[in-house]
């Protein structure tokens, strides 16, 4: 209960437009209608709602980050890659691979790069092992 009414003196403005938009008002708990435990699952069920007034307080950063601008922005990221690809293979010279569009909560630094130079086929068939070894022979 503490929690719960802490989480109201610090995001009160979010929680009251939340409730309004589900047609209650905080001032209508506690009642006999509405509990406190009422109170908390509508809270709950905000923070994990990417559209309520809650959840963007909570996630400054990632509020607007939903499935929708996810996959937009790897359809793009994906469509410059082809891009460049097609540039290579048509033999344009000095061109550096796209930068992929930046996204709340990856870094540059999360890529993992093993190596400098490509490996053979039976190397890699080798390093992935499982029904790739099967390439080798």
């Amino acid at each position: 209960m503490i929690e719960l009414v802490d989480l109201i003196d610090e995001h009160g403005p979010e929680i009251e437009y939340d409730l309004i938009r589900c047609g209650l008002r905080l001032r209508d708990f506690p009642s006999k209608r509405l509990t406190w435990g009422d109170l908390k699952t509508v809270i709950v069920q905000c923070q994990a709602r990417t559209e309520s007034a809650l959840w963007r307080k909570l996630h400054p950063d990632e509020w607007m980050w939903d499935m929708t601008p996810s996959l937009l922005a790897t359809l793009i990221d994906e469509m410059r890659y082809l891009g460049y690809m097609y540039q290579l293979a048509h033999g344009v010279k000095g061109i550096k691979p796209p930068k992929p569009i930046p996204r709340p909560g990856v870094s540059d630094t999360d890529a993992e790069t093993i190596g400098k130079e490509p490996l053979p086929m039976d190397e890699m068939a080798e390093w992935l092992g499982g029904p790739f070894a099967a390439l080798n022979n």
